[in-house]
């Protein structure tokens, strides 16, 4: 967009309803302003019309003064960290549920991906790109460790008779020496599709059907407005209205 030197303004008529309710949604989620560049570039604005659509919406004082959400630096804590967490608390339950029916039930393993995804985004406030997609399939892969460790743990301790402490050395030294035989070509498979799900999670969504400009009525259909004036082309805009983002 070409600076015509006016500053922001909510009344700016070239964005388009659509466009400005998909950046208000987005600062509501506290999507990242670079998140929100993106998609409003994948439907066709230039990074500077994308930029500048977003400073109006919020220049206009409708969002608060926090819209944009935490710096990058500090989403990318807040997301490791509820990813961890999600992972802890998805491979205690998968532990628990593998020592109490004696059997390893894979899918749940897969959940251990699907809730470490959506805590990373929950917890980033919306972080959404590859290094919140790495971090959240690394955290599907610690979340499944600790429920193949708890499990091992659990059972181990009972033929102890409950004297095995969860950290004993020889328990640790136990699970990274024989790790080869936890892990067989069954549970690759529902590690694979946690990794895949958790990384999917956190991409950069497209907002598919969104019209950045309201559609104008063809020729002669109903509603339609007067033809071009005379000497125009069909295609182009009169003078005296501004484009459209």
């Amino acid at each position: 967009m070409k600076d015509d030197g006016f500053a922001p303004s909510g009344t700016d008529s070239r964005i388009s309803a659509a466009t400005r309710n998909l950046i208000r949604k987005e600062l509501a989620e506290h999507t990242p302003i670079p998140t929100i560049v993106k998609l409003l570039m994948q439907q066709g604005l230039s990074r500077a019309d994308a930029n500048y659509a977003i400073d109006v919406v919020q220049s206009e004082g409708i969002m608060g003064p926090d819209a944009a959400g935490p710096s990058p630096a500090v989403q990318g804590a807040l997301g490791l960290l509820g990813g961890v967490l999600a992972a802890t608390l998805g491979g205690a339950v998968w532990a628990v549920l593998t020592y109490a029916t004696n059997t390893e039930i894979g899918i749940v393993a897969w959940g251990i991906g699907w809730l470490t995804g959506l805590a990373v985004v929950l917890f980033s406030r919306g972080g959404r790109g590859v290094p919140f997609q790495i971090a959240a399939a690394m955290c599907a892969v610690l979340g499944i460790a600790i429920g193949k460790y708890g499990s091992i743990f659990l059972f181990a301790n009972k033929e102890s008779g409950g004297e095995l402490s969860p950290f004993d050395p020889r328990l640790i030294e136990l699970f990274f020496t024989k790790a080869g035989e936890w892990f067989s070509g069954y549970d690759l498979l529902w590690v694979g599709l946690a990794v895949v799900t958790a990384f999917g999670i956190p991409k950069v969504r497209t907002a598919k059907g969104v019209v950045l400009a309201e559609d104008a009525p063809a020729a002669g259909s109903p509603g339609a407005g007067p033809s071009s004036p005379p000497g125009l082309p069909p295609s182009e805009t009169p003078p005296d209205e501004p484009p459209r983002i």
